[in-house]
């Protein structure tokens, strides 16, 4: 994986929270899907808001830096994260580990 978080077991939600809150701010998410497939959006992006990759990080121990990498990775695609390519050319996948184990 190019990208590795590994939350401290029982905290992944908070990083979930805090890149959909990234998507939200940055404006990364998908309008025209979210209004076709979903109900109650509007509710819910602002009940998001408040968690940022900095409270994230202190929850679940995955740094601001990577909740915020990843968000935008998950949300525009690999080739928007230059620094996911490999030496060869070829894109990597990202991954979120959240098994229990120590760290």
């Amino acid at each position: 994986a190019t990208l590795f978080l590994q939350p401290v077991p029982g905290t992944d939600w908070i990083v979930f929270l805090a890149m959909i809150a990234e998507i939200i701010r940055n404006g990364w998410a998908d309008e025209a899907f979210i209004a076709e497939r979903t109900e109650g959006f509007e509710d819910f992006a602002p009940s998001v808001l408040a968690t940022t990759p900095d409270l994230a990080a202190k929850v679940s121990g995955v740094p601001a830096d990577l909740i915020v990498r990843a968000a935008r990775v998950y949300a525009l695609g690999l080739r928007a994260d230059e620094a996911t390519a490999a030496p060869d050319g070829r894109w990597l996948r990202c991954a979120i580990r959240t098994t229990c184990e120590d760290r």
